[in-house]
């Protein structure tokens, strides 16, 4: 039963909004906006009305990220690839290992 709930739950974020995003060139202008150190801690979950939401993988990359706020959002306003992003919004989310 729990392989099953994992297996549903990756196909839900394979076709959600996850691939959306990848789809949209999100998760690339992420990518190079946090930096090679925190790019496979930190992922684009949603993007509404100019807030952009990042998960990160532990509570210590969610301080990391909180501190660095201002500094990826203006690596993400000064991407020429990027959408109109306005403000970060970060969460703790569960990751595969």
């Amino acid at each position: 039963p729990r392989q099953l709930s994992q297996l549903i739950e990756k196909l839900i974020k394979d076709t959600g909004p996850q691939r959306k995003l990848a789809s949209s060139g999100v998760v690339d202008v992420v990518a190079r906006s946090v930096g090679p150190e925190h790019t496979v801690h930190v992922r684009a979950v949603g993007l509404r009305n100019g807030l952009l939401a990042l998960e990160v993988d532990s509570a210590a990359r969610l301080q990391e990220m909180e501190f660095s706020r201002r500094q990826v959002l203006a690596n993400i306003k000064n991407d020429p690839e990027a959408p109109r992003v306005i403000r970060l919004k970060f969460k703790i989310g569960r990751w595969e290992k």
